[in-house]
């Protein structure tokens, strides 16, 4: 593998944990030494060769769980590339972000693919089917970008650098801030983002059921991540939070009067 980098330019490594003579984060080392620009991702088959104590080490960028689901590595070349684009695609095309917050390696190898699938999912169909394929393809690349963080203060950065740009946040409720674990540096940051930006859609994603209340507070939508429905509240996010599915036209008292899932129908309700 090292003789390969080497000799040629390669955009990504997924390596497994072991290997002859050496772990994942050794290998990593090394790779960024010889090329310190190329992302390398560790890709166990436990928590436990997730190499814990390791987590903060120079060498692998970032960590999953590998749960047998083709998904996952769909979701992690995605990744790579949304970071490596971001800075372009924001200055020149005003592309949306999205910040993901999640130090599980479990939860994020779950999460990740289900996100990236509901975007893509909701990016098609707002495609009109007059266009023709060009502009499609066009408004395909042109759809949010997810960014992820593992810890307080990568998510701060992320979230001052594209500011201008987020169309979302999705945060775990207990991660790392200032190097130890703290179980209210999600709730921190949603609040924080929340004081800034007060119509910007929150998302707090927990195992600890006494964290919907306090979700409630900043507001944030709420969702259990040992839910059995997690993929359609993640669904139901993002067709009522994020501006995507029908406009619902609400009384005050948010009852849904009508909805419009084209322009020719919003013109048609606005009358009424």
């Amino acid at each position: 593998a090292l003789r390969l980098i080497e000799a040629k330019d390669f955009d990504l490594v997924i390596t497994m944990p072991f290997l002859g003579g050496m772990d994942a984060f050794a290998l990593g080392a090394i790779i960024k030494n010889v090329k310190p620009d190329l992302p390398v991702i560790l890709l166990a088959h436990s928590m436990r060769a997730t190499f814990p104590e390791k987590q903060d080490s120079h060498g692998v960028d970032k960590i999953f769980l590998w749960c047998c689901e083709a998904d996952l590595l769909l979701a992690i070349i995605k990744n790579v590339e949304d970071h490596r684009n971001v800075d372009p695609d924001t200055r020149r095309a005003m592309v949306r972000v999205i910040i993901y917050v999640e130090d599980s390696p479990f939860y994020r190898s779950l999460f990740l693919p289900l996100i990236y699938s509901e975007v893509v999912r909701q990016t098609q169909s707002v495609l009109d089917e007059s266009l023709n394929e060009r502009h499609r393809l066009l408004r395909m690349r042109a759809r949010p970008r997810i960014l992820m963080a593992t810890n307080y203060e990568e998510a701060m950065n992320l979230y001052q650098k594209y500011k201008p740009y987020v169309f979302g946040v999705i945060s775990d409720a207990r991660f790392r801030r200032q190097g130890k674990m703290s179980g209210s540096a999600g709730l921190d940051f949603l609040h924080f983002v929340r004081r800034e930006i007060h119509d910007l859609p929150l998302l707090m994603v927990s195992t600890e059921k006494h964290n919907r209340e306090a979700a409630g507070c900043i507001p944030a939508v709420f969702i259990d991540k040992n839910s059995p429905d997690i993929r359609d509240e993640l669904h139901g996010f993002f067709l009522n939070h994020l501006g995507f599915g029908d406009f619902v036209f609400r009384m005050p008292d948010e009852t849904p009067i009508g909805s419009a899932s084209s322009l020719p129908e919003f013109e048609k309700h606005l009358r009424t």
